[in-house]
């Protein structure tokens, strides 16, 4: 099975597939797949020729000539056939160059796309230079285009890109119809060469691109040049504006106008589609300027910095997005817009599903946000790993959460968030600052309010200035369940720890030295905490480091004013309404101590709580938490120390320094070895042991040349060098045995938010190989069928939440009788209007005999079923409204084939209404001969008698069971009760 690095920057591009049940997103070098529900189904990944992770995606695209095939666009000149059904590659076409772009027509022939080719300049130029061309960034940070000049022209760019129609194939047959756009698209592929593809024209570095439906214009934007090129008669036409940098376009439905954004938030709509229009243009360039409207376009302005995004919904209104977190929808011939505000970060991209029921926001903050077009409101939000080199702080790291073992990072500066990176998803995310709204720093520094030189000039000073609050710690404490026997005669004096405790410390402002907040959050359920108490500046200077003890609620914090101080729950009584007394916890500071009025840096309990170590400068002082006396002073190195860790269930500490790594035995107060090397990110293998299990890990050397060391107790030697080459590390740690994996695996985060596994015996970095929500064969069927499985909590739950949320039973649910598969009609059985819906006794065999599959009705019989003081059997009665068991079977057969959907179901329910009603008539001449004088069918009857006389005389005493009623429909209802239950 694929491996794959988990997390990722979502980046650059958001699509919908055609039937709109699934969502795609570029993830750093892989494809995401997510379900409507927002669950992730699959991973697209293809490692580079030797093995090495794969360059970076630019852009994604479908298959117009099949629905189950995507490309995938690389920085490396890769392009990507994938069927993302079976997660197979097709083909792959190389371009020679970064590609930055692509798109799709389906009036191109089969296997041809096109595509925006950065030939001048190395990947990663191209890749930064891309990027900054659509967030509308200049270098030096201009917007103005490059020569232009009040009243003049700008200077034509140096062309940059090549836009090209490339195949996989490499050669196509000839169409028949030479005069058809789609014969001129066929002749320039049959004329491109098989390995770089057939280059139209060039241009500047390309911000974004569009091809039309039909294939007749292909539109990109470069610098300041809006590029039409005419794929019937080969011509380019230039259209300049001298004032901003265009940063995204695209091609209404109708293929009457194109729209345009620029860096300075204004959307023109250019209406040079007009018959005849291009045609009157003599020169190749259009030379516009200023603000004034030229003659077939309209100038739209609502943003205040650069528009990002642009994207078309199938009925022609215009949405747009950028810096300020908001989506507006334009409705491009009264000019009228609606808003859809505070979405909390910068939208990147944006698609509309192809029936516009929702429509998907790339935001800054990696998530996506899938509003609901009808209600406008926020459907679901698949977040991916936020952790980046702007957020994560040095305190925070990597932390644990012990019971769930879900990694703990920094997602924005007021923000925790838990991932899960085995699954690759994230659980959640808890907002630890609040009140406080962060979108970018990008926005002031693309200025604010106002407009020239001085109001920049203002909002970049500002922006200098301006300080993020951040969250600098976090710690929980172990599971009370893990708690030894002994806590309690240990500690008497302190409340025995009942719930698990989250203890987090946020700088508000570095330069107040004050300005810092002590949090205890409680554990309520599952990931839901409780905020207990909050102490406002609880040292003279900031945290600079924090403890929970392994087994009590006892926390410990350092600071730079060299104090040290423990933290207590107690129990406060508190006094209710109705007079009596209330126990709460809360926390309380028990002790505080100081060494030589040395800063604190770092801090560590012993595994067995036992011993506190803290460091002062260079030193190391121990003491004990309880009585909080000062046991013992180790002081070797001479350099302050950084990082202190005790490897678990040994008397060995780890000291790190900026320039060394120190082992001390508390045995022998010595330091058993030592080691000149630069290292961070120091985490301990969570082994239980003894010494010779011991191990702890660090990232050492920095620069071009990086590795992960990891080391034993009782040796210099390092057991496992992997080289890093090429990854900034954020954070290191163990995830801790799993009844999947009893092994300990070691994850590295690095700048790129991909986590990664470093694995120790093969000495390099590997990927996940995981099982995500679904399995590969459950994938490949929720494909097939057109539906995506979300996880069930019961069965009864999987029947009924089908019908709200359009989703299948999971995976994880067995496989039983009672829910064979899954029957999509009746995810629309009762959305058709009222006034063409029948009625319920009509439709309720029919309902039964979707909801029960073929098995259960075999199992459960024949049911006797009562009307008035007459009893028929159903299988029996030929009611109108009914089917046949044959006809039922072949429905149901059918609806578990998934082929029947939301509109096509309405419509095929009124239609059997109707005709049922009229059949009926017919049916009676019938239906007197199959039934009795009374219309009952004779055995029928005798059967009811029977029933009714059993319990009537078991109503004095019931009976145990139903078998003995001496019923012939008893075993089959005791099953039938039995799987319900």
């Amino acid at each position: 099975m694929a491996s794959h690095r988990s997390g990722g920057r979502l980046q650059r591009s958001v699509l919908f597939s055609q039937d709109g049940k699934l969502l795609f997103t570029c993830a750093s070098s892989m494809v995401k797949v997510y379900s409507l529900n927002g669950s992730l189904v699959r991973v697209l990944h293809r490692p580079a020729a030797d093995g090495e992770e794969g360059a970076s995606l630019s852009a994604l695209a479908l298959n117009p000539g099949n629905p189950y095939q995507l490309l995938a666009a690389a920085y490396d000149g890769s392009v990507t056939l994938w069927d993302y059904v079976d997660g197979v590659v097709l083909d792959v076409f190389y371009a020679g160059a970064p590609v930055t772009h692509i798109a799709t027509s389906s009036a191109l022939p089969h296997g041809s796309f096109l595509a925006a080719v950065s030939f001048n300049e190395a990947p990663r130029l191209a890749a930064l230079h891309a990027h900054n061309i659509a967030r509308g960034i200049c270098p030096r940070g201009k917007t103005k285009a490059k020569g232009s000049r009040r009243g003049g022209m700008p200077d034509d760019p140096p062309p940059a890109t090549q836009i090209r129609i490339c195949s996989f194939t490499g050669s196509v047959n000839a169409a028949a119809d030479d005069d058809s756009t789609t014969a001129a698209a066929t002749r320039a592929v049959a004329d491109a060469d098989a390995e770089t593809g057939n280059v139209l024209f060039e241009m500047a570095a390309a911000a974004d691109i569009a091809i039309s439906a039909s294939g007749m214009w292909i539109a990109a934007v470069g610098s300041s040049i809006l590029y039409i090129y005419t794929m019937p008669t080969g011509k380019l036409h230039k259209l300049c504006r001298a004032r901003a940098l265009f940063t995204s376009v695209d091609i209404s439905p109708k293929e009457d106008h194109v729209a345009t954004g620029d860096a300075t938030g204004i959307v023109y709509v250019w209406y040079m589609f007009a018959p005849g229009y291009l045609e009157s243009i003599l020169v190749d360039v259009v030379q516009y300027r200023g603000d004034d409207p030229m003659p077939h376009m309209t100038r739209h302005h609502w943003h205040s910095n650069n528009v990002l995004c642009l994207g078309y919904a199938p009925s022609g209104y215009l949405l747009s997005g950028g810096m300020e977190a908001v989506l507006v929808t334009w409705h491009v011939g009264s000019g009228k817009r609606e808003f859809i505000s505070r979405l909390g970060a910068p939208l990147a991209a944006v698609a509309v599903s192809p029936k516009a029921t929702h429509v998907a926001l790339l935001c800054d903050d990696n998530a996506i946000r899938v509003i609901d077009a009808r209600s406008r409101r926020l459907a679901y939000q698949v977040s991916g790993l936020k952790a980046s080199a702007e957020v994560m702080q040095p305190g925070v790291g990597l932390a644990l959460e012990p019971v769930t073992s879900l990694v703990v990072v920094n997602g924005s500066p007021s923000t925790l968030q838990f991932f899960d990176p085995v699954l690759d998803v994230s659980v959640a995310e808890m907002e630890i600052i609040e009140s406080y709204s962060y979108v970018s720093s990008a926005h002031a520094l693309l200025g604010g309010k106002g407009k020239g030189k001085a109001a920049k000039k203002a909002a970049k000073k500002a922006a200098k200035h301006q300080y993020v609050p951040f969250i600098s710690h976090v710690a929980f404490t172990p599971d009370p369940a893990e708690a030894p026997a002994t806590a309690r005669t240990l500690a008497p004096d302190l409340v025995p720890l009942t719930c698990q405790w989250m203890v987090t410390s946020e700088v508000t402002h570095p330069k107040v030295s004050n300005q810092s907040t002590l949090k205890f959050y409680r554990a309520l359920s599952g990931l839901d905490f409780e905020l207990v108490t909050q102490i406002n500046a609880p040292h003279k200077a900031t945290v600079s480091a924090l403890a929970v003890h392994p087994f009590l609620p006892l926390v410990a914090t350092a600071s730079a004013d060299g104090s040290v101080k423990l933290w207590e729950a107690f129990e406060e009584e508190t006094a209710t309404t109705m007079g009596s007394k209330l126990a709460a916890l809360r926390w309380r500071m028990r002790s505080m101590s100081k060494f030589r009025d040395a800063s604190a840096s770092a801090l560590a309990f012993a595994s067995d709580g036992s011993v506190l170590a803290v460091a002062h400068g260079p030193a190391i002082t121990l003491w004990d938490p309880l009585s909080n006396t000062l046991m013992a002073t180790l002081s070797f190195p001479t350099e302050p120390l950084t990082a202190l860790a005790f490897l678990p269930h040994t008397p060995y500490l780890v000291a790190l320094t900026g320039v060394r790594v120190f082992v001390w035995s508390l045995l022998t107060r010595s330091v058993v070895w030592s080691l000149a090397i630069k290292g961070s990110h120091l985490c301990v293998a969570p082994t239980g042991n003894g010494a010779a299990d011991a191990r702890f890990a660090l990232v050492a050397g920095s620069g071009a040349s990086p590795s992960v060391l990891v080391f034993g107790a009782d040796s210099a030697v390092p057991r496992a060098i992997v080289p890093i080459d090429g990854e900034d590390a954020l954070g290191l740690a163990y995830l801790p045995p799993s009844g999947a994996d009893p092994a300990l695996r070691l994850i590295l985060l690095n700048a790129e938010s991909e986590f990664v596994l470093v694995d120790e015996v093969a000495a390099k970095l590997v990927g996940f190989t995981t099982r995500h929500i679904h399995s590969a064969s459950d994938a490949t069927a929720a494909f097939s069928e057109g539906k995506h499985n979300s996880k069930a909590a019961s069965r009864l739950s999987a029947l009924f939440t089908a019908a709200d949320n359009d989703d299948a039973v999971s995976a994880d649910v067995e496989a039983s009788a009672l829910f064979e598969a899954h029957n999509p009609a009746l995810d629309s059985l009762f959305l058709a209007p009222v006034h063409v819906m029948p009625a319920v006794s009509n439709v309720f065999d029919a309902f039964m005999s979707a909801v029960l599959p073929r098995s259960l009705r075999d199992a459960a019989g024949p049911l006797a079923v009562q009307d008035g003081s007459t009893a028929y059997e159903s299988d029996d009665y030929p009611s109108s409204s009914s089917t046949s068991s044959d006809e039922s079977d072949d429905e149901a057969d059918d609806d578990e084939a998934g082929a029947t959907s939301g509109d096509d179901g309405v419509a095929a329910m009124a239609t059997a209404s109707s005709s049922s009603s009229s059949s009926s008539s017919s049916s009676d001449s019938d239906d007197d001969e199959m039934l009795g004088a009374d219309g009952a069918e004779p055995d029928a009857i005798a059967r009811f008698a029977k029933a009714e006389a059993a319990w009537a005389s078991a109503a004095a005493a019931p009976p145990a069971s139903l078998s003995e009623l001496g019923l012939p429909e008893a075993d089959a209802l005791n099953k039938l009760f039995t799987s319900l239950a």
